[in-house]
């Protein structure tokens, strides 16, 4: 099966299919694709100025939920290297067992992570490695995604490719980490994509990849793989319903009967990366741990959130603000701003308008399909999140679809449809923007650009730390005496640092040492846990009741933070 002929069909001129007849004229092509690259690259430093402007001094992320990220990328490392003997039993909330389903698993991040660790890079540098070469990847595979696709020209491409990769959304949540799991959606399409135009052979090898990389992305970050499946099905139904009877038995027919090969090898990939996933999560399905709907609803998007860029946002942040949309108090803000930006919102929009039109008159090609049912679905996937006088439609996907009670913020989403947006204006550059901006000349369209990638910049995000003010603060704990096969905080005094910041010391600590700990942090405790506040009165009966429950004999250290200072035995 040929690619230019058969899946998104092309001209008898070799023209992808609904693509604007002009071209651009030289050397204004050579123009555009500087200008692009140009732009990318001054967003990408912008993005990582943090890191790459201060000596590689700044990791994303905040003192909580970056470092228990950082100790489970240690974790990885250690059980890689072969100094952990299990991949699923972790070093905190020692000696629990299963502790990596406590939270996301980070495996595919883990792997980068222990190559880096491999060459001497500290724990620091090795995360923010770990994002650099996932931004990369995100990067480099939407411009292939954008070109195989439809056909988009080096502008196009190079925007939309920026416009997913260091997107204004992206700064804001860059500090759950988890999020840039998204750069690996575009390798998983671009696998099947070529799988369908390689041998039969080669092709099943490839959607077996695409299958296995999709399987270990829910191990990674289990609300990417989520919302990338279910936004994929909502595509997927919306494109068949487009088409009527005649394409659903065409897709029936090429997924079933011509490409069952392939259909084959991507569920063989998938169930095998799917296996410690479900390993690692089961049994904390089986205990109870999921959320109620009353956490969906707390971190629940609005109207306008669609839109809502933060306070930060260069562009739009003041207005946003004025208005009452960003930086409204009381509101879980990380969790809420991650809208689009308006230029591209609005982009989106009138693609998805015009593609509806050609639609109802019968004009639009197979790409005016695929594009309408993408913004669709985009709009769709906001829409069901939102509250209609006390119905939120969110309710019946939370009670029907299988997985989604492991989905708490649903707003999250928008990190992962953001990759059909930005197809979506690499789409309209090409086919509506052209043709509209031709009395402008080619120098409209590159305007145009600038202000797409312009938008994206935001002053306060990503939000980062310092790896100096780490390393030193390391350097003034003493290490653990010898003997201790495990330490535990001891009781703190009230009026100290937050409760989440201990716990996250206590697991840095413990990867810097490779020594357990009794203290942790994640999504979920294990059952019987309560060690979380050390200032709490109540904290020495709590570790002495959790070392009677797990029937610790080894010997055990407390580590007080405030003075520096090592004890031995419980508290």
């Amino acid at each position: 099966m040929q690619v230019s002929s058969s899946r998104l069909d092309a001209s008898p001129a070799g023209r992808p299919e609904g693509m604007p007849t002009d071209r651009v004229p030289p050397p204004w092509d050579r123009v555009e694709l500087v200008v692009a690259g140009t732009l990318a690259a001054a967003l990408f430093v912008y993005f990582y100025r943090s890191f790459l402007l201060t000596g590689f001094d700044g990791i994303f992320g905040d003192l909580g939920d970056a470092r228990i990220l950082i100790a489970i990328l240690e974790h990885w490392f250690a059980w890689v290297s072969g100094a952990e003997p299990s991949w699923s039993d972790t070093a905190y909330f020692h000696p629990a067992s299963g502790g990596i389903g406590l939270t996301d698993g980070y495996v595919l991040y883990g792997l980068i992570y222990s190559g880096f660790r491999a060459t001497g890079l500290d724990m620091f540098r090795a995360f923010m490695a770990v994002m650099l070469v996932l931004t990369a990847i995100g990067f480099a595979s939407f411009i292939a995604l954008a070109r195989a696709v439809w056909g988009a020209s080096p502008l196009a491409s190079v925007t939309g490719a920026s416009l997913f990769a260091f997107a204004n959304m992206m700064a804001v949540k860059i500090g759950h980490a988890q999020g840039v799991c998204a750069m690996l959606l575009p390798v998983v399409i671009l696998l099947v994509w070529y799988a369908v135009a390689a041998s039969r052979p080669v092709g099943t090898i490839l959607a077996g990849a695409a299958g296995l990389l999709l399987g270990l992305v829910f191990f990674t970050a289990y609300h990417t793989g989520w919302f990338a499946v279910s936004f994929t099905l909502a595509v997927f139904v919306i494109h068949l319903g487009l088409g009527g009877s005649a394409r659903l038995r065409a897709v029936a027919a090429t997924v079933f009967v011509r490409h069952a090969h392939l259909t084959l090898g991507f569920a063989v990939g998938l169930g095998i990366g799917l296996v410690p996933f479900l390993a690692a999560y089961l049994p904390m399905l089986r205990a109870g741990k999921a959320y109620g709907f009353d956490a969906v609803v707390l971190y629940a998007p609005r109207f306008a959130d669609i839109v809502n860029t933060g306070h930060g946002n260069v562009a739009w942040g003041m207005l946003l603000t004025a208005a009452g949309i960003a930086a409204v108090a009381g509101r879980p803000l990380v969790e809420v701003e991650l809208g689009y930006t308006p230029l591209v919102f609005a982009t989106v929009c009138v693609a998805v308008a015009v593609c509806t039109v050609r639609w109802f008159r019968g004009r639009g090609g197979r790409r005016d399909d695929v594009a309408l049912a993408l913004g669709l679905a985009l709009v769709g996937y906001w829409l069901m999140q939102l509250d209609y006088f006390g119905f939120r439609p969110w309710s019946l996907v939370w009670t029907l679809v299988p997985g989604s009670i492991g989905v708490r913020t649903t707003f999250r989403s928008q990190l992962v449809v953001n990759l059909a947006a930005c197809l979506l204006v690499a789409f309209a550059i090409d086919r509506l923007a052209r043709p509209a901006l031709r009395r402008a000349g080619p120098a409209g369209i590159i305007v145009l650009a600038v202000l797409l990638v312009g938008e994206q910049v935001n002053r306060s995000a990503p939000s980062r730390f310092w790896r100096s003010e780490q390393t030193a603060w390391l350097a003034t704990v003493p290490p653990p005496p010898a003997g201790c096969r495990a330490f535990y905080l001891s009781p703190q005094p009230q009026g100290g640092p937050d409760w989440w910041r201990l716990q996250s010391d206590a697991m840095i600590l413990s990867a810097a040492w490779r020594l357990p700990t009794l203290n942790g942090n994640a999504s979920q405790w294990p059952d019987g846990w309560q060690l979380d506040d050390p200032a709490d009165p109540r904290y020495p009966d709590r570790v002495r009741a959790w070392i009677a429950r797990h029937h610790i004999t080894g010997p055990l250290c407390g580590l007080a933070l405030d003075s520096k200072t090592w004890s031995r035995g419980a508290p």
